[in-house]
């Protein structure tokens, strides 16, 4: 027999808060602007499972095939070693060896087991073939949830409903050791899942024209409250202003408290005049009110 001793940290949860429009002055703050949720996003560990070779660094050459089985394949010093999207941090794999995934129709890729609101897939669709693909999520019962993705070509964003460019203007190397003068994005894709039940395995789409770099899943909102400054009900000055939040989890034994800020951008309220047509006035009258009475009111928000 034997026995080991692991620490278990608190999770701290990843604070989503979109970038609220801008507001006319005079606009009191609400749950438009306010609406932050705290989750829990878990990076999905791919190493052992990587079967396509996406990651150079400049100067390298390669036969591999690349990122899109071309002889093309993403610059690490420019892309880097991590992507951020939606408030969680995802590791990218390994330069010069294999750190990207495509789906064989054979290989279902396992699921940290949980219940998860959503999967989250950091990659591209390459060779600018059809973009319509159908990805499957089997949870343990096996039941399955299939969705059908539009997915943007690696070099030509087409900006499809869903999806996000989580980062562009990424260099592109090719197999001589060449960067190339045009860059490529990354984008993030979401799969609503059922929160009530416990993920298995992802099917990746059966084509090496859909490769992904990296995945993720994201809890149900966590319980807890959000303190924000300014609180709701505030009318913010005109300007460019920082909303703030702290999130304090009910679970303060596994959640860290946690903080996220935006910025809002408010606009001058416009004016209207209201100045009547004065009744006619006989010559040596001097004016007066009677005649200057215009009033002004602001539109605000």
């Amino acid at each position: 027999s034997a026995t080991a001793t692991i620490q278990v940290n608190q999770s701290t949860p990843t604070i989503t808060w979109p970038t609220p429009d801008p507001i006319t002055y005079g606009t009191p703050l609400d749950l438009i602007q306010l609406n932050s949720t705290a989750t829990r996003t878990t990076s999905i560990p791919l190493a052992g499972i990587y079967n396509a070779y996406g990651i150079y660094t400049n100067g390298s050459t390669f036969s591999t095939g690349g990122f899109d089985n071309s002889g093309s394949a993403y610059s690490s010093n420019s892309l880097g070693t991590s992507l951020a999207w939606n408030g969680a941090t995802y590791p990218l794999g390994p330069t010069n060896a294999p750190d990207a995934i495509y789906g064989t129709g054979t290989n279902p890729i396992p699921l940290p087991a949980g219940y998860y609101a959503s999967l989250n897939l950091l990659g591209a669709m390459v060779n600018n073939v059809s973009p319509n693909y159908t990805f499957i999520v089997t949870y343990t019962d096996g039941s399955t949830t299939s969705q059908v993705i539009n997915l943007s070509d690696w070099v030509y964003s087409l900006n499809w409903p869903g999806e996000s460019s989580v980062k562009c203007n990424v260099a592109r190397n090719i197999s001589t050791g060449t960067i190339q003068g045009y860059s490529t994005c990354v984008y993030g894709y979401q799969i609503a899942l059922d929160s009530t039940k416990i993920v298995q395995s992802v099917t990746l789409p059966n084509t090496r024209n859909i490769v992904m770099l990296a995945m993720g899943l994201t809890s149900p909102p966590v319980a807890g409250t959000f303190a924000g400054n300014p609180v709701s009900g505030t009318t913010p000055a005109v300007g460019n202003v920082t909303l703030s939040t702290i999130f304090t989890p009910t679970d303060t034994t596994n959640y860290s408290t946690a903080t996220a800020t935006v910025p809002l951008v408010v606009n001058p309220a416009t004016t209207t005049m209201a100045w009547a047509t004065p009744a006619p006035i006989t010559y040596g009258t001097p004016l007066s009110a009677t005649q200057l009475n215009a009033t002004t009111t602001a539109n605000m928000g």
